[in-house]
């Protein structure tokens, strides 16, 4: 009874093991089947599609092969190309077997059609499609192509970033033949153009993009700002973006050059400048403070001047601080734009933090009214300053800096010269420091918007300015 006993039990595990195992004692195992697809001359091969009776099971790879896992049995197999169909083999796949058809599936009725693609002056047209019929290729970096293709009467074109050239229009490739073409696009050479700004300097790493007819293509300049391109002759359209120094917003410009003619293209970012001083003659462009009214708290003296090509003003210092100068540009009113002020520290302080105020939307009659940027060699904030009924009384917001304002003062105390950039746009007012952005203050209260004004320049006897520009947005 105990050998039973134990018989059933050994039994009873040996038949858990089985099923557990998925009963692999008993079932037939699956074969592969391993073959090739070629051209009619059972030799050169093509990434056809594989079927099974009339259900497409797999396309073979760049070189003919394919291979398929099947459960044992008997199949037909064949292959299709471009509408072209190879004879079926039938096969009987073997119980865990590596099966081999005894031939490839040769589809016939097909043709090559190999070649070069390149331009007037010898140079490959390096990623061109050639296209005969429905069947099309790419140019290599040799400027060489390789296509299976129907036989018959089709049209052969060639196409580039636009650009389309018909070569043949009943170009004819009888079936089971190769034929290479040596294909010159006569419209189509290198070209050249130098970008370059209105000091004569290459516009270095930028993109240009190029439009003549259909033809397109973007190109980024080397160092120089040659910019070299694959392209037909005439008259195109030229497109770059150029970003402002001092800031992170570029302006888009569009010009046109004769490519084939031109040598170079001048574009300049101060196209787009509405007001420039570099301050080599008078104040002739400024109107000076004493035309506002201006409340007792601000110490302001109406004494800026010009001395060796920058802004400056006497250093009159009192228990204060020092006195400061204000101007405001003649004539000149903005609703988005860009202010950049160039200035750095004078040597004899005593001690005395330098200042700079940049208001923007300045209100024409009032000191104080509008966008303000107030930087110094200790810190800097970005204040809204609004008049209440001019009545002396200045009504003024400031932002929480994102960057604490200690952290990022604008001057430095060894007169190193520094670009500070004011942009407004909507309510919205940005302040970079030599191109890198600082801070920003959105307005939300309506009662403190400003929509348009002029620009109005503040700054005490220990800051010299070098250049003021303002641009349109």
């Amino acid at each position: 009874m105990k050998f039973r006993k134990k018989a059933y039990i050994f039994m009873s595990l040996m038949l858990a093991v089985i099923v557990l195992s998925g009963c692999t004692l008993f079932s037939a195992k699956n074969g592969r089947l391993i073959a090739k697809v070629t051209m009619g001359d059972g030799e050169t091969p093509i990434n056809a599609k594989v079927f099974l009776g009339d259900k497409e099971v797999a396309t073979a790879d760049k070189d003919g092969k394919f291979s398929l896992v099947l459960k044992p049995g008997k199949y037909n197999v064949h292959a299709e190309f471009q509408g072209k169909s190879s004879q079926a083999q039938a096969i009987e796949i073997k119980n865990g077997a590596i099966n081999e058809l005894k031939e490839p599936l040769k589809v016939t009725g097909l043709a090559i059609l190999t070649g070069t693609v390149k331009t007037s002056d010898e140079k490959p047209l390096v990623g061109a499609s050639v296209t005969l019929g429905a069947v099309s290729n790419t140019v290599d970096k040799d400027g060489k192509y390789y296509m299976v293709v129907l036989p018959g009467e089709q049209v052969l074109k060639v196409t580039y970033k636009g650009f389309s050239k018909t070569v043949n229009d009943t170009y004819d490739m009888p079936a089971e033949t190769i034929k290479e073409e040596k294909l010159t696009i006569a419209e189509l050479a290198e070209r050249s153009l130098t970008l370059k700004n209105d000091k004569g300097e290459g516009h270095a790493a930028i993109n240009a993009t190029i439009k003549l007819g259909a033809f397109e293509d973007t190109v980024k300049t080397n160092g120089a700002g040659l910019l070299s391109f694959i392209a037909p002759a005439g008259s195109a359209d030229v497109a770059v973006n150029l970003l402002l120094a001092g800031t992170d917003h570029s302006y888009s410009f569009t010009k046109t050059a004769v490519i084939g003619t031109a040598t170079e293209l001048k574009f300049d970012v101060n196209d787009k400048r509405l007001f420039y001083d570099n301050f080599t003659g008078t104040l002739t462009k400024w109107v000076g403070e004493e035309a506002w009214d201006l409340n007792a708290w601000a110490m302001s003296k109406p004494a800026p001047k010009v001395v060796n090509g920058v802004l400056t003003r006497d250093f009159e210092p009192t228990e204060k601080g020092s006195y400061t100068s204000g101007l405001k540009i003649k004539d000149l009113e903005i609703t988005d734009a860009i202010v950049i002020v160039k200035a750095r520290t004078t040597e004899v302080r005593q001690g005395v933090i330098a200042g700079l105020r940049i208001q923007v939307r300045n209100n024409a009659s009032v000191w104080a009214d509008g966008y303000a940027l107030n930087a110094s060699t200790g810190s800097f904030d970005l204040a809204n300053w609004t008049w209440y009924g001019h009545d002396q009384t200045p009504k003024f917001k400031k932002t929480s800096p994102v960057t604490p304002p200690s952290s990022q003062p604008l001057f430095t105390e060894d007169g190193t010269w520094v670009t500070a950039a004011v942009v407004v746009q909507g309510n919205t007012l940005k302040y970079y420091k030599n191109g890198a952005l600082i801070n920003q203050m959105t307005e939300t209260d309506a009662n403190y918007f400003h929509t348009k004004g002029g620009v109005f320049i503040e700054f005490n006897g220990g800051i010299e300015i070098d250049e003021i520009s303002v641009y349109n947005y």
